[in-house]
């Protein structure tokens, strides 16, 4: 749960609700990342055409700022290179570097590979996030 700006984030599963002055920006490959996964689910007979569509006109009417072009791919893959992370990691973390907000992330494998490193300080654990 996200409290600090005078509201609740309330994380459902099938839903987001963001306070208005909470403010959430994505490099635009997200939509892109989101849509592979929830083919490649739907391949592998996890979810079903419905739920894939669900899912992503879901993701596409949360109040998020779509970033294009504004990540570097130098930037993502220096630091890929530096932290040992996918490419893609890297132009999330580029994006956060450049707006100096944090990256908070449910992947546990890329706040362990920036701990310890300059990209630290941009990295959150999504359980640890307030």
């Amino acid at each position: 749960m996200k409290s600090g700006c005078g509201a609740t984030v309330k994380i459902t599963t099938s839903w987001l609700n963001f306070p208005d002055c909470l403010r959430l920006a994505l490099p635009a490959l997200a939509a892109y990342e989101l849509a592979n996964l929830l083919w490649q689910r739907q391949k592998r007979g996890e979810i079903n055409k419905r739920q894939a569509l669900g899912i992503m006109s879901d993701f596409e009417r949360l109040p998020l700022k779509l970033v294009p072009g504004d990540v570097p791919g130098l930037a993502a893959l220096q630091i890929a290179r530096s932290t040992g992370c996918t490419a893609d990691d890297g132009a999330f973390l580029a994006l956060a570097r450049g707006l100096d907000v944090p990256l908070v992330t449910a992947d546990k494998r890329l706040v362990r590979l920036t701990a310890g490193s300059r990209l630290a300080s941009h990295v959150v654990w999504l359980g640890d996030w307030r």
